[in-house]
């Protein structure tokens, strides 16, 4: 086991500095022997924070102890390079911003021989050459994001009343880091809007200044636990002009606040990666744009961004992954591989849509709304079960050009169930989404289902709400939901509650785990898709329906799902469901 220390400038009230204890309480100890922390300026450090990194270790002056340091086999550090250079053994300058100031310390960190290490890929910017710099993003404490007190204790500490707009802002409150725009963004929003600071103010002058903006403002000092605000928080912005990976938005993301940010820092690979988190705006918007940004991530149409960006957060970017991946990196340091990053990539997903027949017209709507999906690592497979419609085929062919599509043409028409379990078959991604020829996608529909399902590892089958539609409008849409949790034991406890477990047009599962069971029964011509549940469920898998609308589902007269059930077919679901009610 190597022995890892971490050297900091000082302990005030910065991100680097919260960044810097959350490190030291959660460096994996299976992985390093963590050795302390080491202070350059000993002066009138941040109280808390020093308490708070007692509980991982010592807290020590640098200067004091360059001999224990010397001692350690690698070294994290954040700060000038030069209060360092008397440390011999191996070091990282960790790289927390893209300023100036970064920029230098770059360039020192390389002149003295040391390595170096990003908290965002747009960091990486600042380099000729980037490809040995490794990535190791932000991580908070989740814990610290949830309300400790409730809700109406902290509205009636503040003055504040529910029925007010609150607006909140977390972090130092300087002047690069936009604080003037949120208060002005209060005051284009009106009276029943209150901006809330969080954060050291720099400047006196610059508490004035937002003060005269907005002068119902509330500034408050740090907070130990961050989440008993944001519970009241409507809306989170993040207003820099430039950023590292701002760690009050990840709060903010851990928190399911609805957010608007500006698109600096991190948030555009974290967009890249996993789609849209928050609604952004350009890094010079003025109040007016950001007040439309606001009204927008309140709106209800907003949840898939809050959903997604929560489960991201818990699952890739929490305190205790980052310390596990700077752990992992320091080992791998050592050994000699110095460009080691983690991975923080979600699953690929496969699509899954059988075709007999369907129009090109409907086809080419899925086909929009699969293209538009914000989430961008899948691919389309498709079977066509021995289409008679010429025009369909050819939509298909024509579909078939984009090398994301998986097309497979079957000569003899069977029918919908084996049409879709060859798809399945053809899959090469590990999750598989379903969707029927004639439905449309929302935008968010995969970058849900997929961040909860990573999120929610016991989850086997993930389902959504889905609003049916018809092209004249003779019916009016409806939204149809089911039961969030089916198991079975719920299941045998009240089988008539359960009597459609998953919306089959909106399910995602897991490809291993349903091929392990079985898949859709062939001989259903409508699909199969109920027996496959109640399989499911008797294997003691877990499924789970999210409380979102997702995919629209299109009704009209010649619908399969019009059509009524076969005798065999009814007779093989009471077998499924008998075996699942004796299992």
């Amino acid at each position: 086991m190597i022995k890892v220390a971490v050297a900091h400038y000082k302990l005030s009230c910065g991100g680097a500095d919260r960044w810097a204890v959350d490190l030291v309480n959660n460096l994996d100890k299976f992985q390093v022997d963590y050795q302390g922390l080491f202070i350059a300026d000993t002066k009138d450090n941040y109280a808390p924070f020093i308490e708070e990194s007692q509980k991982a270790g010592p807290v020590l002056s640098l200067e004091e102890n360059i001999d224990k340091l010397n001692s350690c086999d690698i070294v994290l550090y954040w700060g000038n390079p030069d209060l360092f250079r008397n440390i011999k053994t191996q070091k990282v300058c960790t790289l927390h911003g893209s300023a100036d100031w970064v920029q230098v310390c770059s360039k020192k960190a390389e002149e003295h021989g040391d390595l170096r290490a990003v908290v965002s890929k747009r960091i990486t910017k600042i380099f000729p050459t980037s490809e040995n710099i490794p990535v190791i993003r932000n991580g908070v404490d989740v814990d610290r994001c949830i309300a400790k007190i409730p809700a109406q204790k902290i509205y009636e500490d503040l003055g504040l009343d529910p029925s007010q707009l609150i607006i909140g802002y977390i972090g130092r409150i300087a002047r690069e880091k936009g604080p003037l725009r949120v208060a002005e963004t209060a005051r284009y929003l009106g009276n029943k809007t209150v901006p809330v600071f969080i954060g050291p103010v720099i400047s006196k002058q610059l508490e004035k200044d937002i003060r005269e903006i907005a002068p119902n403002a509330i500034i408050l000092p740090p907070q130990r636990n961050i989440g008993d605000f944001l519970q009241i928080f409507d809306c989170y912005i993040l207003s820099s002009f430039a950023e590292g990976n701002a760690l009050g938005l990840l709060e903010a993301f851990a928190a399911g606040v609805p957010v608007v940010a500006t698109y600096v820092g991190a948030l555009p690979e974290l967009t890249d990666e996993y789609g849209e988190l928050c609604v952004s705006v350009p890094p010079y918007s003025d109040a007016r744009s950001f007040a439309g940004a606001v009204l927008q991530a309140i709106s209800p149409d907003n949840y898939h961004r809050i959903a997604t960006a929560q489960n991201i957060v818990n699952t890739f970017y929490t305190a205790k992954q980052m310390g596990y991946n700077w752990s992992r990196y320091c080992c791998k340091a050592v050994e000699g591989n110095t460009a080691w990053q983690p991975d923080y990539s979600l699953p690929g997903v496969s699509i899954v849509t059988p075709v007999f027949n369907t129009p090109p017209r409907y086809l080419n709507e899925l086909w929009d709304s699969i293209q538009a999906q914000t989430y961008k690592k899948w691919e389309w497979v498709i079977v066509d079960d021995g289409s008679t419609n010429t025009e369909t085929v050819q939509t298909l062919r024509k579909l078939a050009h984009d090398p994301r599509v998986n097309l497979l043409l079957c000569e003899e028409h069977r029918n919908v169930a084996v049409a879709r379990n060859e798809a399945i078959k053809l899959s090469r991604y590990s999750h598989i989404a379903i969707v029927d020829s004639d439905d449309v996608m929302l935008p968010c529909r995969l970058a849900v289902q997929i961040s909860y399902m990573q999120n929610h590892l016991e989850v086997d089958i993930c389902g959504t709400s889905m609003i049916t539609f018809d092209d004249l409008f003779y019916d009016s849409q409806k939204v149809l939901k089911l039961p969030v949790l089916v198991t079975k034991q719920l299941y045998k406890r009240d089988p008539e509650k359960y009597l459609w477990c998953v919306n089959n047009g909106t399910a995602m599962f897991k490809k291993e785990r349903i091929l392990q069971i079985g898949d859709y029964w062939e001989k259903n011509y409508k699909g199969g898709d109920n027996c496959l549940w109640l399989n499911a469920l008797r294997h003691n898998y877990v499924i789970h329906n999210l409380p979102y609308v997702t995919t629209l589902y299109r009704q009209y007269y010649r619908q399969l799902s019009k059509q009524p059930q076969r005798e065999e077919e009814v007779a093989e679901y009471v077998r499924l469901k008998q075996l699942l009610l004796e299992s």
